[in-house]
């Protein structure tokens, strides 16, 4: 019976040592978690101090450098935000020119990814999702009758494929 009772304390053993294991690792990954949301209510906390004391010198002393790190990254993502403005504006005026055309042409045109038939007041592809160009492309040759184009990458395949042989994807026939 020595062996038994030997084996059975083992196995006892083993199984504390397993439970232990697994609170240690289930207590590490709450601390982990827990201090990600310190870290989150710290940064809120010092946004708004930031906002708080950045116009009184006497709160900034000592602290001068951070500040003013801190008022070169809010001019900076101005600037960003001016030109973001500025090119999106430009690309609006690009939009509305292409409508324009589109609708006096009449004309469909080719998506330059998947080479699908698009409607010229189109935005998006429909075959594929691409986003089109503000301006048309030059008409492009369809992929040839004995191809099937992939809807995720656009790569043309075999007919009778299943599956892309560029990104793996299932091919509707």
């Amino acid at each position: 019976m020595g062996f038994l009772d030997n084996l059975q304390s083992y196995t006892q053993r083993a199984s504390e040592i397993a439970g232990s294991v697994t609170r240690q690792t289930a207590l590490r990954g709450k601390i982990a978690d827990t201090q990600s949301k310190r870290r989150e209510y710290a940064a809120q906390l010092g946004e708004k101090l930031y906002e708080l004391t950045k116009d009184d010198p006497s709160l900034r002393s000592g602290q001068e450098d951070l500040y003013d790190a801190i008022a070169a990254c809010d001019a900076q993502c101005e600037d960003y935000e001016k030109e973001l403005a500025s090119i999106e504006a430009e690309a609006a005026k690009q939009h509305t020119a292409f409508k324009a055309w589109a609708a006096q042409s009449g004309k469909d045109w080719i998506c330059p990814k998947c080479g699908e038939t698009v409607s010229g007041d189109d935005r998006y592809c429909m075959n594929c999702g691409y986003s089109l160009p503000l301006a048309p492309v030059a008409a492009q040759a369809a992929p040839e009758p004995e191809t099937v184009v992939c809807p995720k990458c656009g790569e043309a395949n075999a007919r009778g494929a299943k599956f892309c042989m560029n990104c793996g994807a299932p091919l509707g026939q």
